[in-house]
């Protein structure tokens, strides 16, 4: 296949080149930096894994965007690759592994994560990472049968403590009130709870600090 005859094929083509598409545009903001990030890294650039057909017709363009998305000791491990389709499948066989240690790492992240100065909304923003990578590492039961539903209620239930563990203990009212709710709350829904509740106290001080303004009016 032509370039020119690229320009020719409709949108939902995988060849497809749009007008903004650039061989130095950004992708994705996430950088591969070896073992520890590939999970995840990969998942982000599924839409990117090439054909022979696509690398060869579009291999300038898909280098580039690869090469973007890689830290930069990783860069002249690749540069003289023939094919942006060969780049992807050696980054597959040095990093694709399962990483017992990536997957212990992130456990211990999850049981140490407090949410300290940050928001609820960051704090939960750090946790849900952690999470998605190792779901990532350790995925989900594929099928929803009866066998593997005890598995992911307890894994529902299990977020949620992670999640309430971590709020600061000026939160410890609503952890209590989420941890007696039945049905049990999913812990989306428990961070809304949480986030309402932060509003709440915002507001709390918003309108304390006018008092003193409406006394002197």
């Amino acid at each position: 296949m032509a370039i020119d005859e690229i320009a020719q094929l409709p949108r939902n083509h995988p060849l497809f080149l749009r007008d903004s598409d650039a061989p130095g545009t950004t992708l994705i903001s996430l950088k591969l930096t070896g073992l520890e990030n590939y999970a995840i890294w990969s998942r982000a650039n599924e839409g990117c894994t090439v054909s022979e057909e696509q690398s060869r017709v579009c291999g300038r363009y898909m280098f580039s965007w690869l090469s973007n998305t890689v830290a930069g000791e990783l860069v002249p491990s690749i540069m003289y690759s023939s094919s942006a389709k060969k780049v992807w499948d050696e980054f597959k066989e040095r990093f694709d592994k399962d990483n017992l240690t990536r997957i212990y790492q992130l456990w211990a992240e999850i049981a140490s994560l407090k949410q300290g100065t940050e928001s609820v909304t960051s704090y939960f923003s750090k946790m849900k990472d952690l999470w998605d990578e190792l779901d990532i590492l350790t995925p989900l039961p594929s099928c929803d049968c009866e066998e593997s539903r005890p598995y992911v209620e307890h894994l529902v239930r299990q977020r949620l403590l992670q999640f309430l563990m971590g709020l600061n203990e000026s939160y410890s009212q609503v952890r209590s009130n989420i941890l007696q709710r039945r049905p049990v709350l999913s812990v989306n829904q428990a961070y809304v709870v949480a986030i309402e509740d932060e509003s709440q106290r915002t507001l709390g001080v918003l309108e304390s600090n006018k008092e003193p303004l409406t006394m002197l009016a």
